[in-house]
């Protein structure tokens, strides 16, 4: 294997990760962090970062 081909392969392997994790991000529901024990920003944050991966899955 090439070292183009290595870092091909090595990109396209971060790509699938990164959008694993991204559509992992976007299926977090309210009721994943309840536990923030009255820190209500916690839970706004939660569900900010929830949201911008569901737009980032529908534009890409």
């Amino acid at each position: 294997m090439t070292d183009e081909e290595y870092k091909k392969n090595l990109e396209t392997e971060v790509k699938n990760i990164l959008l694993e994790k991204l559509k992992e991000m976007a299926e977090v529901k309210p009721e994943y962090y309840d536990y923030s024990c009255g820190n209500n920003e916690y839970a706004v944050i939660c569900s900010a970062m929830s949201d911008m991966a569901k737009i980032i899955l529908e534009i890409s």
